[in-house]
């Protein structure tokens, strides 16, 4: 992986960067921390602060244009803060301002500074405080440049020369310099003339001469922020013979940048009496800085919560983890790079568009292909999409038709979950549109788990089967399937199933409910509506709540590699609304569901069904091959009969609490089956004296271990458990991260 590759899906992020205010001064002063420092009374500290960034603090008080007010976020509420009087204030109430002496070793290379006005002094004491030899000829008997115009002038002056104190250089007043040939023994000259001052000809990147301040065209306020500016591409000219823009400060785009306020006080600006602001008025005035940086997406999300890592330190760490190589697992990002929802809603909410999710896919799919995937955090859910996409798909034309206008698509988990749900939909659309069927998985758990090869796989085989239909229009029941296949297979034409059907009658399941929409419809307002004029149809008073795009907890995952958080996720998912849920995703159902929050799929409400508990985890596939065989026997005349492996024979009963287990652990009674099967067949299992049987399986990322006692032809069941595991050749890997 290439660095600017992770960096490209959060290089516009500014969380932990400098504010607009700080981009719009041409000092680039840290505006919040100096404010910070003021609203506690801390004036000395603040004072510090800004003098670092002013260089010249009265001088540029004194020639401040107030840019920062501009783009200052509380000009929308209660009005841009007063920066300019508030410096002043901090100035006037500083006790201790003297200016801070560094012990720096001298250099040899020797500086000639040409005018001592606030632009050449700038650079001029920037450079002595880091030891250069600088020397500064003004032609004029005094310093100050234009400044000496000013009625203030005494106190800018003043001011100047005590900033100056701590530093050693060589002033040479009453000193014109006439020709650049006077200049041969200068290792670096910067030239600060003034409006209209002599150039010598030179201009940027002209060797070692550097023009700064009015001479290229700055105010004087940004000619004080030029020299230090200036001084830092002297420096690095002395050292790499290198050249550095520095007349213009970068970034200054970035000024405008907006972030959003919310649930910002409204306390209006303080006016500034004409003495000045007191140390309360100051400390009320500054602390109204709203502090303003983007967090909003680290604020939004409960897995950046929990790692509190920027959207730019995440990409640091995705791309210094491609470094890594196995054996080696000295990953750090491993667990967040698997707990992500991959919702979208991180983007979503982002003014910059960053896309975490996108940028931990990719983490998954360059691990993968690096040999550094820890198998078990996705192993569950690939298995049931190849058997979802294997054995319990099924493509075909209507019948007695080689080809069709529609077909439905309704994906691996409607069927899965309630099989009445996809049964009476395809009747509906086989009668109403003639459409074909096509049983399978969009393929979105490879996709979440990085699964290039997988998933491409699995595309490609939709694909034939939709070409071989005659390249129908799919009619979708799952926005996931929408959201993958619109991504993969953009010939296809997608009509949403919820747009298509309607209510044969009222039966409603809820006096009044709340919807919530999966979060791969973010943006699909038509079926969002689509959904709430179904259910108000089927008599349900529908509330105006928005779960804003938010995922339930299922997307991308994220149960096995952080299982408190996936608990937490839903959690909050179901508090979101007192009322009960209108669902139109099987995933969602089956989380809320499982929470306790009463809910129903809008397909409940649609043809008037019960709505049911949620499956096991073997019941789901069972429903999966049950609804193949119904659906072409009844339209096909059709037989079908899943493989049947050596283990599925065996008869077992769970013991009080076991199934609820299992369930958490992701573990099917197929696997516990195999577990007793392999105990048996391979004479692996530990039997205690009572009879009490200790079996285990090894599987390619997990291990499950089956308590239980042979009664007759049955197993008894007492204790399941599993350790997820990546094994290999020549040992075991604890696949957890």
């Amino acid at each position: 992986m290439q660095q600017e590759q992770a960096y490209a899906f959060t290089s516009k992020c500014f969380t932990g960067d400098m504010a607009p205010c700080s981009y719009a001064c041409p000092f680039r002063m840290d505006i919040r921390s100096v404010l910070v420092k003021a609203a506690k009374g801390r004036w000395n500290s603040a004072y510090r602060e800004m003098r670092t960034a002013l260089v010249f603090p009265a001088a540029a008080t004194a020639l401040c244009g107030e840019y920062c007010a501009g783009s200052c976020l509380r000009k929308e509420h209660g009005g841009a803060l007063s920066m300019l009087a508030l410096e002043r204030a901090i100035a006037a109430l500083a006790k201790d301002k003297t200016p801070q002496n560094y012990a720096i070793p001298p250099k040899d290379e020797k500086i000639a500074v040409i005018g001592a006005g606030p632009a050449g002094l700038s650079c001029a004491l920037s450079l002595a405080q880091k030891g250069f030899r600088v020397t500064v000829f003004e032609k004029e008997s005094d310093i100050g440049g234009a400044l000496r115009k000013r009625a203030d002038f005494a106190v800018l002056r003043e001011d100047m020369l005590l900033q100056l104190s701590v530093c050693v250089f060589d002033l040479r007043l009453s000193s014109q310099i006439k020709n650049a040939a006077e200049l041969e023994g200068f290792d670096a000259v910067y030239i600060a003339t003034g409006a209209g001052g002599e150039s010598f000809g030179f201009n940027e990147q002209s060797g070692k001469f550097f023009p700064g301040g009015e001479l290229s065209g700055a105010s004087p306020a940004e000619g004080i922020a030029m020299g230090a500016r200036a001084s830092l591409a002297i420096e690095q000219y002395l050292q790499t013979g290198s050249y550095t823009r520095y007349l213009e400060p970068p970034h200054g785009e970035r000024c405008g940048r907006y972030v959003p306020v919310t649930a910002a006080d409204e306390r209006e600006k303080i006016p500034c009496p004409d003495g000045g602001y007191s140390a309360d008025e100051a400390k009320a005035e500054a602390g109204r800085c709203l502090q303003c940086d983007c967090t909003l997406c680290m604020s939004a999300c409960e897995m950046l919560k929990k790692h509190k890592k920027t959207p730019l330190k995440i990409s640091t760490d995705v791309h210094m983890d491609s470094l890594v190589r196995p054996p080696f697992t000295t990953c750090s990002i491993t667990r967040q790079t698997y707990s992500c929802n991959d919702c979208g809603y991180c983007s979503s909410i982002c003014p910059e568009d960053t896309d975490i999710g996108g940028l931990l896919r990719f983490s998954r799919a360059d691990r993968l292909k690096g040999g550094r995937y820890p198998a078990a955090f996705h192993d569950y859910w690939l298995r049931e999409m190849d058997f979802a996409a294997g054995q319990a798909a099924f493509f075909s034309p209507p019948p007695e038709k080689d080809s069709c206008e529609y077909a439905f698509f309704p994906g691996c988990r409607l069927g899965a979950s309630v099989p009445e749900h996809l049964l009476r939909s395809y009747e509906y659309l086989l009668e109403e549109y003639s459409a074909g069927l096509m049983l399978g998985c969009c393929g979105a758990p490879a996709w979440w788990a990085g699964d290039d090869e997988r998933f491409e796989a699995n595309i490609g085989r939709i694909r034939l089967g939709w070409e071989a239909l005659g390249r129908p229009k799919l009619i979708y029941a799952c926005e996931s399937c929408k959201k993958t296949l619109s991504a993969a297979l953009p010939e296809i034409e997608l009509i949403s199933l919820y747009s298509l059907l309607e209510v044969k009658e009222k039966a409603p399941l809820f006096e009044s409910a709340a919807v919530f929409d999966p979060c791969s419809a973010r943006e699909d307002g038509e079926t969002k509506a689509a959904v709430r004029s179904l259910a108000a149809a089927s008599g349900i008073a529908v509330s105006d709540f928005d779960n804003g795009g938010r995922c339930c907890g299922y997307g991308g995952q994220m149960r096995l590699a952080d299982p408190k958080l996936y608990s937490e996720i839903t959690e909050n998912r179901a508090g979101m609304a007192a009322e009960p849920y209108i669902v139109w995703c099987s995933n969602c159902r089956e989380v809320f569901a499982a929470r306790g929050k009463p809910c129903a799929h809008i397909l409940d409400a649609v043809f008037s069904l019960e709505p049911g508990r949620v499956p096991t985890l073997s019941e789901k596939k069972e429903n999966l091959i049950a609804v193949k065989k119904e659906l072409m026997k009844k339209y096909w005349n059709a037989s079908f009969e899943a493989e049947k492996a050596p283990w599925q024979d065996i008869k077992v009963s769970l013991g009080e609490g076991v199934q609820d287990k299992m369930e958490e652990l992701l573990l099917s009674l197929d696997e516990v089956k195999q577990a007793i099967y392999a105990a048996e067949t391979e004479k692996t299992a530990f039997v205690s004296d009572s009879g009490e049987m200790l079996c285990r399986h090894i599987g390619k990322a997990v291990v499950v271990w089956v308590n239980c006692a042979k009664r007759g032809d049955e197993y008894a069941v007492s204790n399941v458990y599993c350790h997820r595991m990546h094994f290999r050749e020549g040992g075991a890997e604890d696949s957890n991260g």
